[in-house]
């Protein structure tokens, strides 16, 4: 009987030991799958951008440093950058107007290791945009002659800038407000340019980024203000004048 009741705990124990077994085995062959669907992807991203990645604008997702280098490049092929600016004045450069070629001396590859390939399951919740303006070059005296060459130096369309001044109204000195013109400050048209350029930009727009020549004297002029508010003060004095059967007022009308 004693026996019986032995081999029946025996059983169990080794089918317990079993089931044990089986489970630990499962356990680690789980802990290895997602081990290796952890690792996978970093060894992937070794040599490729991570999702969620741009540099200039472009979408570089899952690319190597050869795909986005031939993306520029093809990208330059047909690039041009349009210049905007007052009075419906604008002009388009092209990469034969300033002689535009990929330079990119390994700069790409140096984004790709700024991303941490261990951290790369944020990469589809976070985006990673990278500005790089080294992956072209181009002749600043070429670029220079093209803007030279078009209406925003064109002397007939040109257009100085004048002051406000004050007039008087109808019942009070007013502020007539000054000129803008259309006169170019030329570094600060280069500089902006350049600057487009740099990054690939589609456009640039000479008025938003203050290219032009300013009035001296704007509306806001302190002095200017000054002036008017006092002689508005002065307009509204009244004087009499008692000279016995005659009277004389004077006001500032």
């Amino acid at each position: 009987m004693n026996n019986y009741y032995d081999s029946g705990r025996s059983r169990k124990v080794a089918g317990r030991g079993k089931r044990n077994r089986i489970l630990a085995i499962a356990s680690l062959v789980l802990a290895g799958l997602v081990i290796i669907s952890y690792l996978a992807p970093v060894f992937y991203f070794l040599g490729h951008f991570q999702a969620n990645t741009t540099i200039n604008g472009d979408d570089v997702s899952y690319m190597t440093v050869k795909q986005v280098e031939e993306l520029i490049t093809k990208a330059e092929a047909v690039y041009s950058l349009k210049v905007t600016g007052r009075d419906g004045i604008e002009t388009t450069l092209t990469t034969e107007d300033i002689e535009m070629k990929p330079v990119f001396n390994g700069s790409i590859n140096e984004l790709l290791k700024k991303q941490n390939k261990f951290l790369w399951p944020l990469s589809f919740k976070k985006k990673s945009e990278y500005t790089e303006d080294s992956v072209c070059e181009y002749s600043e005296d070429k670029m220079k002659e093209a803007l030279k060459a078009s209406d925003f130096f064109n002397t007939a369309l040109q257009k100085q800038p004048e002051n406000a001044y004050y007039e008087f109204g109808e019942t009070k000195y007013e502020i007539v407000p000054d000129v803008p013109g259309n006169i170019p400050d030329e570094e600060k048209v280069y500089t902006a340019v350049s600057k487009a350029l740099d990054v690939l930009d589609e456009s640039v727009d000479l008025d938003k980024e203050n290219c032009y020549k300013k009035a001296e004297i704007d509306r806001d002029n302190e002095t200017l203000n000054l002036t008017v508010d006092n002689l508005n003060k002065y307009c509204g004095v009244s004087l009499f004048f008692d000279f016995g059967e005659t009277s004389e007022t004077l006001d500032g009308t």
